[in-house]
């Protein structure tokens, strides 16, 4: 069982409610709420822990722990919303309204929520009820913009009850009254991504007014703001009452509903409360501070986080912590240390485990059953303690593997380091084996550094296999599709952390630290792999090593000496004993100030010896601990006093400037209590020496007085002008970085044969200040400027820390613990203005140690490889993150010039719709017609290299246009319009084609639409670029000519025809075609006159026709139409003609059979033409029937 860190509890500041505005209008209700004491946490109505292993959407998984039954649903589209390692053991995973992924289909619809059944006691505020109420819970948002973001959400349009949403990054609580009007209270806090908060509302009625209140806390229980008011006539009044209200719907969390849901949250929730009472500030800070045993997490089968103070080598000591026991067992020289951890602070990450490369790694055992199905995930903190290329090749991190299967190289699984072309541990690298006996591996882009930590984790999924540096994916060399179950185990599979399974001589033994290694046996995703990286616990406080005593072995009597005291954890004082310890000082006794001295970690006493002679220094402490003592890196108590000597006084300074210091010639006077100067007004000739402190040795020396100084005794001879005081000048420089002793020494002649006085003085040099410098950068900030990299295409940046003369310190970052010197880079947008400023990836290297395009490295000088996953140009700052150099002051950063420009790695296709018959309004059809047009949309996304939407890609930094898309088909369209609209990285892209109507052609299906888009910067698309595909039919319109009575209607029936097999066939698809009479129709008599098909025509023997606009059939039924002409009452016939030039040119026919289909159709109606001679004697009429 895995129990999660409690948040610090904090006492409740009584008065804390001061800060909310209380104004004399506010009823005593309101007062009384915010200065009470705190009411008992009563009427739990609901509690989502969200401590479910997992979601699927299955109805009622979401428990509601109060005992009340009101479980929830997990809701989502293309995926439903899951669980992970929280704030308080699980909470709940929303994803927003959807989110990208590096792979086919590329964006996920999400609408993540949780739906929770109407109930009557979720309704509590109502007047019938308790008329209170109070929402809390723990939330952390991912991301954030300038809209709506929903934490709860109970109501629906013209039922609204509350809400409690992040509304342009700020926190505020809604209810609506009587009137469904809403009343709302903000915190005035800008909220931010990936920081946790804890939200409480109250909300209480006093006759019609309702007082409603909202605060805000830390992470750490601490008020951030508040805010509360009193609204009125918001239960009673004229109209509505709010009890009259349905209260019926459903509460949802991570949504609002509307007509549907909305406002979809992207983050994390956690112990989401409803009571039924107005809880108090006192309250909800309680509710803050709680924690629990959480349940076994799901997946987890093993977890080793080296927290134990010791290890012997007897088995079983390293525990895992992951509920099955498989328990470990140190070799050799593998110990815990807690100087450096991967997490710092407390709660961090706390102790690690030690591994020498030599004999060093854990035993775990042999035949584990992790208990893999097809999926498996492993991680782990790993950092090097000296350069990978010179450790041990292939050096392992944790492995399941069968030592005499495929010469050790098979098994389940490794986590290790990959040797490419003769480099030793040049990538790290995660390998799987299936049931069938494959193996797959993937390699990172990361080239690990020393003195670096990396979260490592290597994921299978059953379909492919993924490592994941810092929480992020990584593709390098290798081949990851795989799929299958995870080879079984059996007796021969031995599992370590730290080296392989096969010895000697291949054991591939890792040399540094290794921290918080876990199996699970399902696959992890990146938010659950993020999670578990910056999980945090308290720390167990190391025991008492040793106290060490520092002094500077040398003392006059006639002043005292600062001696620094440390408790100390392990011999080498790399960690200190935090708690509290006396020590009493026993020699020499009498001596010091104080005489009893209770501290923790570290201070300081003073003593004052004032007989001159040597002394042993010593003590007694409780809790009982050995004594030693150490002059700077020599282990000695021995401390020589003398009567006379130097007093060095040195400022500490930036490095390479003048530094004015003095050196003081003194003795003891007569009463040897007080030191009165030893020379006055004299020249001496006295020795100097420099000494190396922190770092312990170096290769530059130090000035004074304009002579460069020995490193060691006997020194550099100098001739001092001593004033009457007994004070001489120092000018000192130094253009190194770090602290140094200088030592003097005075040897009497003459009349002082016999005189030998000494002394030291230290200072500490800082550089000037941090420069970061970035090779082949053109410093471009504009949208048009060159180009530097594709967005998270690595680049090398190399941080100088430089003297005043702008010379490298080749001393820095040589540092010993614990005043080690770190930095770190802080990105800064250049452009676009107002853009986003993606996060900086990468690490610097040690100071000294190189990079992969740096190998030999620089003293003085740190460099790494980084990534940013976005579009423009960014700045950087180098800062010295370890805080005050050596105690001294931070060494200031300089901001770079900019660096860029950054464009889009590559385009992927999120989404795409083909739309047949695209200028016919309305018309669903599965076909166009070859010269229709045919119109396209999809949207395209601007990605980094590893996948990541680049969302500075608009305005002028989206360098894509509509004629950049490169439609494309077979045969060839013509583009008739193109265009594209980009917003944060997703380009809006809609086009109008058609394919080209030559001769008459049989179906061409499918007839593929793709795209081949590349901007002006030369970034093209990456994956398929198939759009979609239709039906291409070769048509035409047929119109059969009429031979009928003058005194009926008449019908020219037309269809549309398209070839299929070398014959023309009525197309029965076609729904769609529309005939317009007053554009499309003309009308011809026998006089060469012509009307409009929409009016009617005189007959060459005095009759006139028309087409009937009700009893016509103009748009194809099946692909037949029909024009109805009425009755002309005279012979006579009219030629209907369509003018297909300009709408429907792809429906003209070929009447002169030219094998040009270029002629509009045309047909004849005629009246009357079987009439006879009008002169026979009798004529008898019938009506057609």
């Amino acid at each position: 069982m895995i129990k999660k860190a409690r948040p610090a509890a904090q006492p409740v500041d009584q008065t804390a409610a001061a800060l909310i505005p209380v104004r004399p209008w506010l009823p005593m209700l309101l007062v009384a709420w915010l200065l009470g004491p705190s009411s008992a946490l009563a009427g739990l109505v609901a509690e989502w822990r969200m401590d479910e292993a997992e979601w699927a959407g299955n109805p009622g998984e979401v428990t509601d722990s109060s005992g009340n039954g009101l479980h929830g649903t997990a809701v989502g589209q293309a995926s439903v919303p899951t669980t992970m390692l929280a704030k308080v053991c699980n909470g709940g995973r929303f994803r927003g309204q959807g989110f990208n992924i590096p792979e086919p289909p590329w964006y996920i619809n999400a609408q993540h929520r949780v739906e929770v059944g109407n109930d009557r006691r979720l309704s509590s505020l109502r007047r019938d009820q308790t008329n209170a109420q109070s929402l809390s819970g723990w939330f952390r948002p991912e991301s954030l913009g300038g809209g709506r973001y929903a934490l709860l959400h109970k109501g629906q349009t013209g039922d609204q009850e509350y809400l409690v949403e992040i509304s342009n990054g700020r926190l505020q609580v809604a209810y609506w009254d009587r009137n469904q009007s809403d009343r709302v209270v903000t915190v005035n806090h800008t909220l931010q991504t990936g920081q946790w908060y804890f939200f409480g509302a109250a909300a209480e009625g006093s006759g019609a007014n309702l007082a409603l209140s909202l605060l805000l806390f830390d992470e750490n229980a601490q008020l951030l703001g508040s805010n509360s008011q009193v609204f009125g006539q918001f239960f009673l009044g004229p109209g509505n009452q709010y009890d009259d209200r349905p209260h019926a719907t459903d509460l949802r969390l991570g949504a609002i509903r509307f007509a549907a849901s909305t406002h979809f949250f992207d983050g994390l929730l956690d112990e989401v409360r409803i009571h039924s009472s107005a809880l108090d500030q006192a309250a909800f800070a309680s509710l803050a501070t709680q924690s629990r045993d959480c349940p076994a997490t799901g997946g987890l089968v093993a977890e080793y986080l080296m927290e134990q103070a010791s290890w012997s080598g007897a088995i079983g000591e390293v525990l895992d912590t992951g509920g099955n026991d498989f328990h470990g067992t140190a070799e050799g020289t593998t110990r815990t240390a807690a100087t450096a951890p991967a997490l710092s602070g407390n709660p961090g990450s706390c102790r690690y485990g030690l591994f020498d490369g030599e004999d060093s790694g854990i035993y775990l055992g042999s035949g584990l059953d992790f208990d893999f199905g097809n999926e498996l995930t492993v991680m782990a903190w790993v950092r090097w303690s000296t350069n990978p290329a010179l450790g041990t090749s292939f050096a392992n991190i944790i492995s399941a593997i069968d030592p005499a299967d495929g010469g050790g190289d098979l098994g389940q699984f490794w986590l290790q380091h990959a040797t490419v072309d003769g480099t030793n541990n040049r990538f790290f690298e995660f390998a799987v084996r299936n049931d069938s006996g494959t193996r797959r591996l993937v390699r990172s882009t990361t080239q690990p550094q020393p003195g670096i930590w990396y979260h490592l984790t290597g994921v299978y999924d059953g379909q492919r296999v993924r490592i994941f540096v810092n929480g992020q994916e990584e593709i390098g060399t290798g081949f990851a599709n795989l799929s299958g179950l995870v080879s079984a185990t059996h007796p021969g599979v031995q599992s370590f952390i730290g080296r392989w399974a096969r010895t000697p001589g291949n054991a591939r033994r890792f040399t540094g630290k290794i921290d918080e290694v876990r199996v699970f046996n399902k696959a992890l995703d990146s938010s659950e792999i993020n999670n578990w990286m910056n999980t945090r616990r308290p720390c167990e406080e190391q025991p008492l090593n040793h106290i060490r005593i520092e002094h500077s072995g040398a003392g006059l009597t006639c002043q005292a000496e600062t001696i620094t005291l440390r408790a100390c954890a392990d011999d080498a004082c790399s960690e200190e004993y935090n708690d509290q310890l006396v020590l009493e000082f026993t020699s020499p006794s009498g001596s010091w100030t104080p005489g009893l001295l209770s501290f923790t970690g570290q201070a300081s006493a003073s003593l004052q010896v004032t007989e001159p002679g040597s002394v042993v220094l010593s003590a007694l402490s409780n809790p009982a601990a050995p004594i030693r003592c150490f002059v700077g890196t020599t282990e000695s108590c021995l401390m020589n006093w003398a009567e006379a000597g130097f007093v060095i006084e040195l400022p500490d300074h930036v490095s390479a400037t003048t530094a004015a210091g003095v050196i003081r010639a003194v003795r003891a006077d007569d009463e040897g209590q007080v030191c009165t100067p030893a020379f006055g007004d004299v020249s001496r000739q006295v020795s100097l020496w420099s000494e190396y402190l922190n770092p312990t040795d170096g290769t530059v020396p130090v000035s004074v007085n304009g002579v460069t100084l020995a490193g060691s005794s006997p020194g550099t001879m100098l001739s001092l002008e001593f004033d009457s005081q007994g004070t001489a000048s120092l000018s000192l420089v130094y253009p190194d970085a770090g602290r140094m002793n200088i030592r003097a020494r005075y040897e009497g002649t003459g009349i002082e044969a016999g005189l030998v006085m000494t002394g030291q003085g230290r200072f500490v040099a800082r550089p000037a200040q941090l420069l970061a410098a970035i090779d082949d950068n053109p410093e471009a900030e504009s949208p048009d400027g060159p180009i530097f990299r594709a967005a998270g295409q690595p680049f090398t940046v190399r941080v100088g820390a430089v003297n005043a003369a702008g010379a490298l310190t080749g001393n820095f970052g040589r540092e010993s613990q614990p005043e080690t010197a770190t930095v770190s880079l802080v990105p800064e947008l250049a452009s676009p203005a107002g853009g986003h400023l993606a996060g900086l990836l990468g690490n610097l290297s040690a100071f000294g140690s190189g990079c992969p395009d740096f190998p030999i490295g620089t003293p003085g000088e740190a460099c790494g490889e980084f990534q940013w996953h976005e579009v423009g140009s960014l700045r950087l700052l180098p800062t010295l993150s370890s805080g005050p150099y050596l105690g001294f002051e931070a060494v200031p950063g300089t901001t770079s010039v900019a660096v860029g420009r950054f464009i889009p790695s590559h385009f992927t296709i999120a989404g795409s719709n083909l739309i047949n018959r695209a200028n016919l309004s309305g018309c669903n059809s599965d076909f166009t017609y070859l010269g229709e047009a045919l119109g396209v949309e999809f949207t395209l996304v601007a990605r980094s290299t590893a996948g990541l939407t680049t969302r500075n890609y608009e305005g002028a930094y989206a360098r894509m246009s509509g004629d950049q898309l490169n439609l494309t088909a077979n045969p060839a369209p013509q583009i008739l319009t193109a265009g594209i609209s980009w917003d944060q990285g997703m380009g809006a892209a809609s086009a109008m084609l058609r394919a080209v109507r030559g001769h008459a052609e049989d179906v061409i299906e499918p007839y593929a639409i793709g795209a081949a888009p590349v901007d002006s910067d030369g970034a093209g698309l990456q994956g398929s670029g198939v759009l979609g595909s239709s039906r291409l039919l070769f048509g035409r319109v047929v119109i059969d000519n009429a031979i009928g009575s003058e005194l009926g209607p008449l019908d020219l029936p037309w269809r549309i025809e398209h070839r299929d097999n070398q014959t023309w066939q009525v197309n029965p698809a076609d729904n769609c075609t529309r005939l317009d009479l007053s554009e499309h129709v003309l009308l011809r008599n026998g006089h060469g006159e012509e009307a409009s098909g929409s009016e009617s025509i005189t007959l060459a023997g005095g009759g006139a026709t028309a087409i009937s606009t009700v009893d016509s059939v103009l748009t194809a039924v099946s692909g037949q139409g029909r024009f109805r002409l009425s009755a002309s009452m005279s012979p006579g016939w009219v030629e209907l003609l369509l003018g297909l030039d300009d709408d429907w040119p792809f429906l003209r026919d070929d009447l002169d059979a030219n094998d040009e289909f270029v002629d509009n159709p045309s047909a004849r109606a005629t009246f009357g033409l079987f009439d006879g001679n009008p002169r026979r004697i009798m004529l008898r009429e019938v009506m057609p029937r």
